[in-house]
Protein backbone atom coordinates (compact mmCIF):
# COMPACT_ATOMS: atom_id res chain seq x y z
CA UNK A 1 0.00 0.00 0.00
CA UNK A 2 2.82 2.43 0.88
CA UNK A 3 4.62 1.59 -2.36
CA UNK A 4 1.45 2.18 -4.38
CA UNK A 5 0.66 5.51 -2.73
CA UNK A 6 4.16 6.91 -2.94
CA UNK A 7 4.91 5.69 -6.46
CA UNK A 8 1.69 7.21 -7.81
CA UNK A 9 2.57 10.47 -6.06
CA UNK A 10 6.03 10.38 -7.61
CA UNK A 11 4.85 9.96 -11.22
CA UNK A 12 2.08 12.55 -10.89
CA UNK A 13 4.28 15.27 -9.35
CA UNK A 14 7.16 15.89 -11.72
CA UNK A 15 8.39 18.97 -9.84
CA UNK A 16 8.89 16.91 -6.67
CA UNK A 17 10.60 13.90 -8.21
CA UNK A 18 14.18 14.93 -7.52
CA UNK A 19 13.48 15.72 -3.85
CA UNK A 20 11.55 12.46 -3.55
CA UNK A 21 14.48 10.46 -4.92
CA UNK A 22 17.03 12.30 -2.78
CA UNK A 23 14.98 11.49 0.33
CA UNK A 24 15.46 7.83 -0.57
CA UNK A 25 19.19 8.36 -1.00
CA UNK A 26 19.11 7.78 -4.75
CA UNK A 27 21.68 9.53 -6.93
CA UNK A 28 19.84 11.80 -9.44
CA UNK A 29 21.83 10.33 -12.34
CA UNK A 30 20.56 6.86 -11.42
CA UNK A 31 16.90 7.76 -11.97
CA UNK A 32 15.10 6.38 -15.03
CA UNK A 33 12.15 7.80 -16.91
CA UNK A 34 8.87 6.37 -15.60
CA UNK A 35 5.37 7.02 -16.95
CA UNK A 36 2.15 6.50 -15.00
CA UNK A 37 1.29 3.56 -17.28
CA UNK A 38 4.64 1.91 -16.55
CA UNK A 39 4.23 2.54 -12.82
CA UNK A 40 0.79 0.89 -12.84
CA UNK A 41 2.19 -2.12 -14.69
CA UNK A 42 4.88 -2.53 -12.05
CA UNK A 43 2.34 -2.18 -9.24
CA UNK A 44 0.11 -4.81 -10.82
CA UNK A 45 3.07 -7.18 -10.95
CA UNK A 46 4.10 -6.40 -7.36
CA UNK A 47 0.59 -7.01 -6.05
CA UNK A 48 0.60 -10.44 -7.71
CA UNK A 49 3.73 -11.55 -5.83
CA UNK A 50 3.84 -13.46 -2.57
CA UNK A 51 4.85 -11.42 0.49
CA UNK A 52 7.59 -14.01 1.08
CA UNK A 53 9.62 -12.84 -1.89
CA UNK A 54 12.04 -10.09 -0.99
CA UNK A 55 11.87 -11.14 2.66
CA UNK A 56 15.50 -12.23 2.83
CA UNK A 57 16.58 -8.70 1.88
CA UNK A 58 14.28 -7.01 4.39
CA UNK A 59 15.33 -9.20 7.30
CA UNK A 60 19.02 -9.10 6.40
CA UNK A 61 18.99 -5.31 6.40
CA UNK A 62 16.90 -5.22 9.58
CA UNK A 63 19.52 -7.35 11.32
CA UNK A 64 22.35 -5.03 10.27
CA UNK A 65 20.40 -1.97 11.40
CA UNK A 66 19.53 -3.62 14.70
CA UNK A 67 23.16 -4.56 15.31
CA UNK A 68 24.10 -0.91 14.75
CA UNK A 69 21.45 0.26 17.22
CA UNK A 70 19.44 2.00 14.48
CA UNK A 71 15.65 1.97 14.80
CA UNK A 72 13.47 1.23 11.77
CA UNK A 73 9.99 0.29 10.63
CA UNK A 74 9.75 -2.85 8.50
CA UNK A 75 7.02 -1.32 6.33
CA UNK A 76 9.12 1.78 5.69
CA UNK A 77 12.25 -0.30 5.09
CA UNK A 78 10.55 -2.56 2.54
CA UNK A 79 8.91 0.43 0.87
CA UNK A 80 12.24 2.22 0.44
CA UNK A 81 13.93 -0.90 -0.97
CA UNK A 82 11.21 -1.53 -3.54
CA UNK A 83 10.88 2.14 -4.56
CA UNK A 84 14.64 2.42 -4.99
CA UNK A 85 14.68 -0.51 -7.40
CA UNK A 86 11.69 0.86 -9.32
CA UNK A 87 13.04 4.40 -9.69
CA UNK A 88 16.49 3.18 -10.81
CA UNK A 89 15.09 0.77 -13.39
CA UNK A 90 15.96 -2.50 -11.67
CA UNK A 91 12.26 -3.36 -11.45
CA UNK A 92 10.50 -2.67 -14.74
CA UNK A 93 7.05 -3.15 -16.33
CA UNK A 94 8.44 -6.26 -18.03
CA UNK A 95 8.92 -8.22 -14.78
CA UNK A 96 7.48 -11.73 -14.72
CA UNK A 97 9.63 -13.48 -12.11
CA UNK A 98 9.65 -13.12 -8.33
CA UNK A 99 10.75 -10.00 -6.47
CA UNK A 100 14.50 -9.74 -5.89
CA UNK A 101 15.93 -6.68 -4.15
CA UNK A 102 19.20 -5.40 -5.65
CA UNK A 103 22.45 -4.84 -3.80
CA UNK A 104 22.31 -1.21 -4.95
CA UNK A 105 18.96 -0.75 -3.16
CA UNK A 106 20.35 -2.41 -0.04
CA UNK A 107 23.31 -0.01 0.00
CA UNK A 108 21.29 3.13 -0.70
CA UNK A 109 18.59 2.37 1.85
CA UNK A 110 21.19 1.43 4.46
CA UNK A 111 22.86 4.79 3.82
CA UNK A 112 19.52 6.60 4.26
CA UNK A 113 19.52 5.14 7.79
CA UNK A 114 23.13 6.36 8.29
CA UNK A 115 24.46 2.79 8.00
CA UNK A 116 27.39 2.73 5.59
CA UNK A 117 27.50 -0.45 3.54
CA UNK A 118 29.63 -1.52 0.59
CA UNK A 119 28.99 -3.98 -2.18
CA UNK A 120 31.74 -6.36 -3.28
CA UNK A 121 32.11 -9.31 -5.59
CA UNK A 122 34.65 -11.64 -4.05
CA UNK A 123 35.99 -15.17 -4.01
CA UNK A 124 35.52 -17.52 -1.06
CA UNK A 125 39.19 -17.02 -0.18
CA UNK A 126 38.72 -13.25 -0.01
CA UNK A 127 35.56 -13.62 2.07
CA UNK A 128 37.35 -15.92 4.52
CA UNK A 129 40.32 -13.54 4.74
CA UNK A 130 37.98 -10.62 5.49
CA UNK A 131 36.31 -12.57 8.30
CA UNK A 132 39.62 -13.74 9.78
CA UNK A 133 40.99 -10.19 9.75
CA UNK A 134 37.92 -8.87 11.59
CA UNK A 135 37.91 -11.71 14.14
CA UNK A 136 41.57 -12.54 14.63
CA UNK A 137 41.69 -11.35 18.27
CA UNK A 138 38.61 -13.17 19.62
CA UNK A 139 37.37 -15.59 16.95
CA UNK A 140 34.97 -17.44 19.27
CA UNK A 141 33.37 -14.25 20.63
CA UNK A 142 33.48 -12.25 17.40
CA UNK A 143 30.16 -10.67 16.43
CA UNK A 144 31.29 -9.58 12.96
CA UNK A 145 28.77 -10.48 10.28
CA UNK A 146 28.09 -9.55 6.70
CA UNK A 147 25.27 -10.03 4.24
CA UNK A 148 25.81 -11.78 0.92
CA UNK A 149 23.64 -12.51 -2.09
CA UNK A 150 23.66 -16.18 -3.14
CA UNK A 151 22.19 -17.83 -6.23
CA UNK A 152 21.36 -14.35 -7.52
CA UNK A 153 18.15 -14.04 -5.55
CA UNK A 154 18.63 -14.76 -1.85
CA UNK A 155 20.35 -12.88 0.97
CA UNK A 156 21.95 -14.62 3.96
CA UNK A 157 24.03 -13.27 6.85
CA UNK A 158 27.41 -14.95 7.37
CA UNK A 159 28.36 -15.11 11.06
CA UNK A 160 31.38 -17.40 10.99
CA UNK A 161 33.99 -19.16 8.82
CA UNK A 162 36.34 -21.67 10.38
CA UNK A 163 38.09 -24.97 9.80
CA UNK A 164 36.46 -28.09 11.21
CA UNK A 165 36.94 -31.82 10.92
CA UNK A 166 35.21 -33.15 7.82
CA UNK A 167 32.62 -35.92 8.24
CA UNK A 168 30.49 -38.03 5.95
CA UNK A 169 26.70 -37.98 5.88
CA UNK A 170 26.55 -40.22 8.94
CA UNK A 171 28.84 -38.10 11.06
CA UNK A 172 31.92 -40.32 10.73
CA UNK A 173 35.20 -38.40 10.66
CA UNK A 174 36.94 -38.65 7.29
CA UNK A 175 40.67 -39.47 7.29
CA UNK A 176 43.41 -38.80 4.77
CA UNK A 177 45.91 -41.38 3.49
CA UNK A 178 47.99 -40.95 6.64
CA UNK A 179 45.03 -41.59 8.93
CA UNK A 180 44.75 -37.95 10.01
CA UNK A 181 41.38 -36.18 10.14
CA UNK A 182 40.63 -34.13 7.04
CA UNK A 183 39.98 -30.47 7.77
CA UNK A 184 37.64 -28.33 5.70
CA UNK A 185 36.31 -24.79 5.79
CA UNK A 186 32.80 -24.46 7.20
CA UNK A 187 30.49 -21.46 6.93
CA UNK A 188 27.89 -20.54 9.55
CA UNK A 189 25.10 -18.24 8.42
CA UNK A 190 21.59 -17.04 9.20
CA UNK A 191 18.99 -17.68 6.51
CA UNK A 192 16.11 -15.17 6.81
CA UNK A 193 13.75 -17.70 5.24
CA UNK A 194 14.64 -20.56 7.61
CA UNK A 195 12.89 -20.80 10.95
CA UNK A 196 10.34 -18.57 12.66
CA UNK A 197 10.92 -14.82 12.59
CA UNK A 198 12.79 -13.72 15.70
CA UNK A 199 14.34 -17.18 16.05
CA UNK A 200 15.97 -17.75 12.67
CA UNK A 201 17.98 -20.91 12.16
CA UNK A 202 21.77 -20.78 12.40
CA UNK A 203 23.05 -23.05 9.64
CA UNK A 204 26.57 -24.50 9.27
CA UNK A 205 27.66 -26.11 5.99
CA UNK A 206 30.94 -27.01 4.34
CA UNK A 207 32.59 -24.70 1.84
CA UNK A 208 31.58 -27.07 -0.95
CA UNK A 209 27.92 -27.03 0.10
CA UNK A 210 27.96 -23.26 0.55
CA UNK A 211 29.36 -22.62 -2.91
Amino acid sequence: EQVTTRLRHYVSNEAERLAFAQALGIDPESLVSLTSQEAEAILTWLNSRSLHFGQSAYIALETLLGDAGISYSRTELATRLILTDILTGTLTPLETEDLVISIYAMRRVAASYTLQARGYKMTFHAMKAMYEEACRLEPEACDFRFTILIDGDHYVMVTGIKQMVKTDGGGTVLLDQNGSPILDDYVTFIDPSAGPEGALDLITVSKEEFL
